[in-house]
């Protein structure tokens, strides 16, 4: 009897701690930014961080070595959540959300990036991050670095979402709090933004999906604001597709045309003038690696 009793009060010291553990936990975000609905927290973490990175352009292995171009290694105070999205929620509706509160929050974006244009997922996942639950696939990624000015302190965030082979979908955001002695410099950062960002004047780069006709939405937000209103602006819109040993030279310029054609159709139908957009196929020309890349669109205007 003894025994059963002894057995009886461990069991509800367990359900307790466990009970107020889920609750802590349930309780945590970030200030201002609430939880994407019906999400779970699978981690948190905070502390003193030193050494963390900030990254402000795509990651690439070279030499065996993983690096960014544009990288800042700080110091402060670090916290971090990671989200299990719902089921039958996409990474991009993860980013657009936790962007939008970012956003609310005046926090300003030094580098963005999406899909295969922010490099290989498991180099973020397995190096950067040190998160081997946010390895996942390269075209189902998104990336970005913002900061704020809050009481002579900067906030840094960073924000990933990606969606694993096995369609969960994991959403990260951290904050490092650095002195002002620090600070990196937001403007001086946006000021050397690797040429793949969306700046107005400049170009954006596109994943058409030609073969599933699919663009997504804030690809198509992000050339109407490079419009800013003006619809009369020519653009001119560069295919680009992978390179193919086999495959005559003609063919790959016009498989790459094809996948110009398919963002002017959609353009068409957002309401730009079908003769102020000007197609091209460049085959393999703009592709870093001509043999691993991935077709997209360059969208250039023509001012």
């Amino acid at each position: 009897m003894t025994m059963q009793r002894i057995r009886l009060f461990l069991w509800l010291i367990f359900v307790c701690v466990s009970a107020n553990a889920s609750n802590s936990l349930e309780a945590e975000s970030l200030p201002g930014i609430e939880r994407y609905p019906n999400a779970e927290i699978v981690r948190y973490a905070y502390g003193k961080k030193t050494n963390y990175p900030l990254v402000g352009s795509a990651v690439k292995k070279v030499n065996g070595i993983v690096r960014a171009d544009e990288e800042y290694r700080l110091d402060g105070q670090w916290l971090r959540i990671i989200y299990l999205l719902p089921e039958g929620h996409t990474s991009d509706a993860g980013f657009q959300y936790f962007s939008d509160r970012l956003k609310q929050l005046k926090v300003e974006a030094i580098y963005q990036c999406e899909n295969r244009h922010c490099g290989r997922s498991n180099l973020w996942a397995n190096t950067v991050f040190e998160e081997a639950n946010l390895y996942g696939l390269d075209k189902e990624q998104f990336y970005s670095l913002s900061a704020r000015q809050v009481d002579g302190k900067t906030e840094y965030y960073v924000l990933y979402t990606v969606r694993r082979g096995n369609r969960r979908v994991y959403a990260m955001v951290d904050r490092l709090t650095v002195n002002a002695s620090q600070d990196i410099s937001v403007k001086a950062a946006q000021e050397r933004r690797v040429p793949s960002d969306p700046l107005p004047g400049c170009y954006i780069d596109v994943v058409t999906g030609k073969a599933s006709g699919s663009v997504a939405s804030q690809d198509i937000d992000k050339i109407m604001a490079m419009l800013d209103g003006d619809r009369s602006i020519p653009l001119l819109l560069a295919g680009v597709s992978s390179h193919v040993s086999h495959v005559p030279v003609d063919q790959q310029l016009e498989a790459s045309r094809q996948e110009a054609k398919t963002l002017q159709i959609l353009l068409v139908e957002h309401g730009i003038p079908e003769e102020q957009l000007f197609v091209i196929g460049t085959g393999s020309l703009l592709l870093d690696d001509p043999e691993k890349g991935m077709p997209f669109v360059r969208v250039l205007p023509l001012k």
